[in-house]
Formats: structure tokens, sequence, C-alpha cells
């Protein structure tokens, strides 16, 4: 499904936080070798509207273009061992739209994201084909760096951008062009089929899975992908606690049930997601509507949890045994985002609707 995974090898171990820019362009050149040159629809960068999540319960929602939120599955505001929260970004303009998505503290997160999506919009009118996008893509990010190697988790920003010319195969007349920082997956939905497949595919190390969480965010954790797609798709970007609560194992499924090779663990892990979030996300005529399917993804979260969270109570501690007390609470994070083609003068008043006073999950009393 993608037209060249490009996170290459893994084999270098550079901690981002000690890694200078001279060396993170190394490895942005080495990212961009190879990469597909196509040529990409070039119109003024003129924005129709800027949406962004300022705070834990934001809200980015419209029903037919994008939907964006961050919510906590504890059991009380009393219970927050971490500061590290989601927050989205998003611009809209004619034939192209721009996307992130950071986890970690607030301040370095506002900063990172700002940082990138201001360059990706200054220099949205230059871009003529897909290899300029991702290079610009990268060298947003540079300039994000130092908010980045503070606090931040994990990161994933794309941009969705209408091709000028298409080739006798119609594969899709628009493409993705997206990075993953960390343990984040992008999520595509074809329109015309709704099978679901992972852009992101090999970008997180398995057998070390939390290499590169928090302060050890390395390079090698950065991977760079591009998909052709179609008007009408959507894609979902998925946060690690979203991933957990999908994983197999942290549903309580004992491995033996859905692997029967242990070496081909991390394989099986990401298949049976892909599988489970193909049957969560089963709406009749709705599949592809960004608003019903970040509801039922963080809907899962809340659900699979609320054992977890009547067990601990007041406590910080979570149980360990996954299968008497699925899930993982935490912080979930999702957007979703429609491909659609250039948007009318009667639908550029979006606005973000914001719920900002937090009201935790209450446990249920059986």
């Amino acid at each position: 499904n993608s037209e060249g995974i490009l996170n290459k090898g893994k084999k270098k171990k550079i901690k981002f936080e000690d890694s200078d820019l001279n060396e993170f362009v190394k490895y942005s050149k080495y990212l961009l070798e190879g990469f597909p040159s196509l040529m990409v629809k070039h119109t003024p960068s003129v924005s129709i509207n800027h949406l962004k999540t300022q705070s834990l319960n934001d809200i980015i929602d419209n029903e037919d273009r994008v939907s964006a939120r961050t919510i906590s599955t504890y059991p009380s505001t009393t219970i927050d061992p971490s500061p590290n929260l989601g927050f989205f970004s998003v611009e809209l303009s004619d034939y192209t739209s721009t996307f992130i998505y950071s986890n970690g503290n607030e301040v370095d997160v506002k900063e990172a994201n700002q940082c990138w999506m201001n360059y990706l919009f200054d220099v949205g009118s230059h871009i003529e084909n897909t290899s300029q996008a991702a290079l610009s893509a990268l060298v947003g990010l540079s300039l994000a760096h130092t908010a980045i190697e503070n606090t931040i988790t994990e990161s994933a920003g794309g941009i969705i951008i209408k091709l000028s010319k298409l080739e006798e195969s119609d594969d899709g007349k628009w493409v993705l062009i997206c990075f993953t920082l960390g343990p984040v997956k992008i999520i595509r939905i074809n329109s015309r089929n709704n099978e679901i497949s992972d852009v992101t595919e090999s970008n997180i190390i398995h057998t070390g899975y939390t290499e590169g969480i928090g302060n050890n965010l390395n390079l090698s954790n950065l991977s760079l992908h591009m998909v052709r797609c179609n008007s009408k798709d959507t894609f979902l970007v998925l946060s690690n606690n979203v991933l957990c609560n999908l994983d197999p194992i942290y549903r309580g499924i004992p491995q033996e049930d859905f692997c029967e090779n242990p070496d081909e663990l991390g394989v099986e892990r990401d298949r049976a997601k892909l599988e489970f979030l193909s049957e969560l996300l089963v709406h009749e005529n709705t599949l592809l509507d960004p608003h019903i399917l970040v509801s039922s993804i963080l809907d899962h979260c809340i659900n699979i949890t609320e054992s977890r969270r009547s067990m601990m109570g007041d406590s910080k501690e979570q149980p360990s045994n996954q299968i008497q007390y699925p899930g993982l609470v935490g912080y979930p994070s999702c957007l979703g985002i429609k491909v659609l083609s250039p948007i009318t003068s009667s639908k550029r008043g979006w606005m973000v609707k914001m719920h900002t006073k937090f009201k935790p999950l209450k446990v249920r009393n059986n």
C-alpha cells in the first residue's frame, strides 16, 4: 500500500537530544534517498482555517473533513502521574491539508507543533513535487528540534496534497507524505473498498518497543512514508496509548491464541491490531466519517479500561493482570482527516469546539 517505506535499517542509535542539527540533516538525507518525486498541484498557500487543540479534552471537529481529540481514561483528576498530553494542529488549504500530532509537555509540544506548521505553511506554495514535500516536512522538524528534545515522547505529521500529473495506472490522484517519531501510527481507510492499512508499517521496533520514548528519542525512530490515495480516503493518527488498547496482549488475549511463532510476535501483534480496528470501525455508511471514527476509537479506550479504573481507585498503580483488567489507562489521542477536493466558500467557516473543563471518568460501582 505504500510507495516506499523509507525508514531504512534502524542501525544507528543516535539520541535525538544528543544529536546536533548537522547529524539530523545527514540522517534526513539518508531517509530521502530514492524518495519518489511526483509532481503535485501547484497553488498559492492560502489558509482556509488553522485548527488546533489547546488543552485536554479540546475537540477539533467537523464531520466532513477532520476530527481530533485527546482524553484521559484515569479515574480521577488527582491521579496524574504524567504531565504529557497529546496536542494537534491542522492547516486546511486548497488542494492541501497539513497536520501534526505531538505528545509531551504542553509548552514544548505546542512550540514544536507551531514551528512545524509555520514552516510548512511558509513553503507550501513553493512545493512542486513529493520529494520537496518530504524534505519540507523534515526541515520543519529540524526547526522544532529544541522543543522535541526536551520532553516530547512521540510525534507524527503529514501533508495531503493533490497530484498534478497522473500515470496510466490510476493509483490515486492524491498523496500523503508523512513522518513518525516514536511509537505512533498512521492508518489509511480506502474509500473504494473500506480496507484498512498501516501506512507507517515497520516504524516501531518491537524488540525495543520503549526505546526512544520520553527523553530518549533517537533518530533511528524517525521514519518517512508516502502513499498514493483517493478523494474521500481517511487517515487516522493513533497515539501509543490507543495502540496499546488495540493490542491483543493488552486486551487480555493469550499469545498462543493469535501467534503460533514467537519469532513473529511483533508482526502478528500489528496484524491483530488492524483486524480489531477494522471490526471496531464497522459502521453502516459512516466508516469514512472522521468524527465517528475518532469517537469510536476513544470510546473503546474508555470501555476496555473500565475494570482497570475500578481496581485502581485512588491508586496510581495499574494492575498487572491484563486478562482480568484489560487495556491501559492513560491519555489516548486520535486524529481523523479525510481527503477532499478544494473547499467551497460556503465551508470556510469551520470552528474548533472548545471543551476545556476536564471532567474525570467516574468509577462505576457494581
